[in-house]
């Protein structure tokens, strides 16, 4: 049966502007500071998305829709196999 999980994303913690501005006006070694923590912050964000996709195995997921939820939000929807009756 096919099935759908739903995760909210913070699009906050994707933006990128303030820290490319810092790389390029010549802050780089706090441009890249900061860039490597906003990093971290991304992983933390997907985390549960990958461990979902993980979790339901690859080969199983159909379609993962992308769509915005609201301000400063982004929708994930994966459609999954779950192979278990009805």
């Amino acid at each position: 049966m096919v099935r759908m999980q739903l995760f909210l994303l913070n699009l906050k913690v994707f933006d990128l502007t303030n820290y490319d501005e810092l790389l390029k006006s010549g802050a780089v070694t706090k441009g890249k500071e900061r860039y490597a923590q906003k990093l971290e912050l991304r992983k933390k964000e997907m985390a549960p998305v990958e461990a979902f996709i993980a979790e339901v195995g690859f080969q199983n997921i159909r379609k993962i829709a992308v769509a915005p939820g609201g301000e400063g939000v982004m929708t994930y929807t994966i459609f999954y196999e779950d192979n278990l009756p009805g």
